[in-house]
């Protein structure tokens, strides 16, 4: 009889051993889970702001390039053919970038501003140029915000 008892509690403090085991398993996966999520959070957001700075550094040799077109305030409509040409694609090339820096890395507040100092001096290409159609939308609403007379519907 004794071994009988000893027996029995031998499965059953075998059966609370398993079920301890498991419930530490699964507590070391949630938390094994939650670093690795962590993780790749933190290595997307590097990613971001790689990509981001890599943009930024190709709109800075575009603006050393033309510095009249990135400085100063263009009027598209006055400009002769050719030079409203050239800065036709230097405006779109910019805006592009911006655009993809806007996606990248909103909402912060220091890249918003980033955005913001590559269109200041190009809303009237924007107004006649851009339609929300052809933008990403966060994009769109945000230069619905800061460039006059553009408008999303």
């Amino acid at each position: 009889m004794n071994w009988e008892r000893m027996a029995h509690a031998a499965s059953v403090l075998s059966t609370f051993v398993a079920a301890a085991a498991l419930v530490w398993s699964v507590l070391e996966f949630r938390t094994q889970t939650k670093i690795n999520q962590d993780v790749l959070t933190a290595a997307t957001q590097q990613q971001r702001e790689s990509a981001a700075v890599e943009l930024f550094n190709n709109y800075l040799t575009l603006a050393f390039q033309k510095p009249a077109f990135a400085f100063e305030e263009q009027d598209i409509l006055k400009l002769p053919p050719d030079q409203g040409q050239r800065y036709t694609i230097f405006a779109t090339a910019a805006l592009s970038i911006a655009e993809r820096i806007y996606v990248l890395t909103s909402p912060d507040p220091l890249w918003t501003r980033t955005v913001e100092s590559i269109i200041k001096n190009h809303h009237k290409f924007v107004t006649i140029n851009f339609s929300c159609k052809e933008v990403d939308p966060g994009f769109g609403a945000y230069l619905a915000k800061t460039v006059e007379g553009f408008t999303c519907p």
